[in-house]
């Protein structure tokens, strides 16, 4: 049985001799030391040539931990992989231990055991105790926190090869991932043992507390993203996912970056099961102060082409749409930089294709009737012992709250974050909302710190439950004083508005703002055969063509009612409604 022991190294050469060391001084002899020099500036190589062919040395430019660990695993000829970072210690049996394990458990494909943590010469911790209980799922374990120091895993070459070695993006967090992946398909072993020193010190790369929960956070996405998790797996990532946002805010909050601190507040409190009230209190705050905080005067910058968004989520051809494709149209891209924000159906696909000079973005919606309903928020749930009066409360009061109307919240709060990430990415100046009713885009839009913003609003009563109002009513109140001024095209649909929202009627202009569909040929010359031979059209009948759908607030009513007096005058008039 032959153990490669594989050693990434960095710009290390007071510590690597003394890790080396401690791997030649083990009692079982059958191993190989490969050693990956991952572009070192110091004497890293000169140090090393004193031990010869005692170890297999190799150098490259520098790319990272995760593919300096690849290329070890590529040169290593044993069957079984261990890994020793550069600045850690083994103890003296410690292959020999794990060894006589994996000859007790033929079945285990990875092993790992317990470790101390050091610095210099005093000991921080005796032991770590991060153990495999044999009644217990290591992967559910792990997808809460990272139970295992690379240092005391031993793990099948084959099985490294089969889930695709480490991960080259994840310049931290690499080793946890692949322990998920590990996991999630074979089997996992624990010694528990203390075999392992870690030397902890000030350039270790887990010290940096900011960069390490984005890391993490970008880990849970990659686990989301690529594993089917369901059920308490699922539960688990969202529980984690929330945990690290708000540690994350709580870090920004003390180093006094408070949008950054709001927005993973924020989000700690949209990913959380119940409702958190730290989140809850922390996000109110952050948010408060980030809105009295930030400057209002965000201007386009000089001597650069402003980049106009277009959002429209339809999926049906209307006049509006008609409307957004004149203008497309029209647009001088030399002076604009046009972006468009299209749901993946949209009925301008097909055209935009074929138009240069724009970007197009697909909207892949998010349902907000994911993962919310009442059943998955019943049942008992384990967090510390002082939250479990609080959980209880919690959970009494979500049996007795209506479940649409929070999933509906959820969702919405949900999409506004999606959103502004978007808008943000594409470093929109400007952005029209066409046709739609769009308060969480305008709210997306706001906290993106867009602040030219053009919108097509449609003030229609709501047809919701009555229990679903109150989210409409609060998210068109932050939408509304998200904007700075608006039109109408009518006195009644702002009278509507400033009812509903409480806007300052002195914001709101009205006018007419008609559009000329005649040169859109919606009636042209080969439709007018198809509708003479399905309604029975006369040659000599004029058509008078209606698009959009009949609905009470665009005014179809007032046509239809007039159509009998209409006839009385001409007879031969026939009115084709389209849509």
């Amino acid at each position: 049985m032959l153990f490669s022991v594989i050693i990434p190294t960095f710009n290390r050469a007071e510590y690597i001799k003394h890790t080396i060391d401690s791997v030649l001084e083990q009692t079982f002899k059958e191993y190989e030391i490969i050693v990956i020099d991952d572009g070192s500036i110091d004497n890293t190589r000169e140090s090393l040539k004193e031990y010869g062919d005692k170890i297999r040395y190799f150098y490259q430019s520098n790319n990272g931990v995760s593919a300096a660990r690849d290329h070890g695993i590529r040169e290593a000829r044993g069957e079984w992989v261990a890994f020793l970072d550069d600045d850690d210690l083994w103890e003296p049996n410690k292959l020999e231990i794990q060894m006589e394990y994996l000859k007790q458990n033929p079945g285990i494909d990875f092993v790992y055991s317990d470790a101390r943590v050091f610095c210099e010469n005093n000991i921080i911790s005796e032991t770590f105790k991060r153990p495999y209980f044999d009644n217990y799922d290591v992967f559910y374990s792990l997808l809460k926190s990272d139970r295992i120091f690379i240092g005391t895993v031993i793990c099948r070459k084959e099985v490294l090869k089969s889930i695709g070695n480490f991960d080259g993006a994840l310049n931290m967090c690499e080793d946890w991932d692949m322990f998920l992946r590990v996991s999630q398909r074979y089997n996992v072993g624990y010694v528990d043992k203390v075999l392992v020193s870690v030397r902890s010190h000030d350039s270790n790369l887990s010290g940096n507390v900011e960069r390490m929960n984005l890391k993490i956070l970008k880990l849970l996405k990659k686990t989301q993203r690529n594993m089917c998790l369901k059920g308490k797996y699922k539960r688990r990532v969202k529980e984690k996912k929330q945990e690290i946002n708000f540690d994350l805010g709580y870090h920004y909050y003390k180093i006094g970056k408070i949008r950054q601190a709001y927005k993973c507040f924020f989000n700690s409190l949209v990913t959380s099961r119940f409702l958190d009230i730290d989140a809850f209190k922390y996000a109110v705050f952050t948010w408060i102060m980030s809105v009295f905080s930030s400057s209002r005067n965000n201007r386009i910058q000089k001597n650069k082409k402003p980049v106009i968004g277009y959002y429209s989520d339809t999926k049906q051809l209307g006049g509006s749409e008609v409307y957004l494709k004149v203008i497309l149209g029209n647009i001088d891209t030399s002076l604009y930089e046009p972006v468009l924000f299209l749901t993946d159906s949209h009925p301008l696909s097909e055209w935009v294709r074929d138009v240069k000079n724009f970007r197009v973005i697909t909207l892949n919606g998010i349902s907000s009737e994911q993962n919310y309903s009442r059943s998955s928020y019943e049942g008992s749930v384990s967090r510390d012992k002082e939250r479990k009066i609080q959980e209880k409360f919690l959970q009494s009061i979500w049996r007795k709250l209506p479940v649409s109307s929070l999933k509906l919240f959820v969702g919405t709060l949900k999409e506004i974050m999606r959103l502004k990430k978007l808008f943000k990415q594409n470093k929109v100046d400007i952005i029209h909302f066409n046709d739609t009713g769009c308060e969480p885009p305008v709210i997306a839009a706001r906290l993106a710190g867009i602040l030219n913003v053009i919108g097509t609003y449609h003030v229609v009563p709501s047809n919701e439950e009555k229990h679903s109002m109150w989210v409409h009513r609060l998210i068109e109140y932050f939408s509304v004083r998200c904007m700075h001024n608006a039109i109408s095209v009518s006195e009644a649909t702002k009278q509507e508005w400033v009812k509903r929202t409480g806007v300052n009627d002195r914001n709101i202009r009205v006018i007419h703002n008609g559009i000329d569909l005649a040169d859109n040929k919606l009636c042209c010359e080969a439709d007018r055969k198809v509708y003479q031979e399905e309604f029975d059209f006369k040659s000599d009948d004029l058509i008078i063509s209606v698009p959009a759908r009949l609905h009470f607030m665009k005014g179809h009513k007032y046509l239809i009612s007039a159509i009998p007096a209409i006839l009385k005058r001409i007879s031969n008039i026939k009115f084709l409604f389209i849509g």
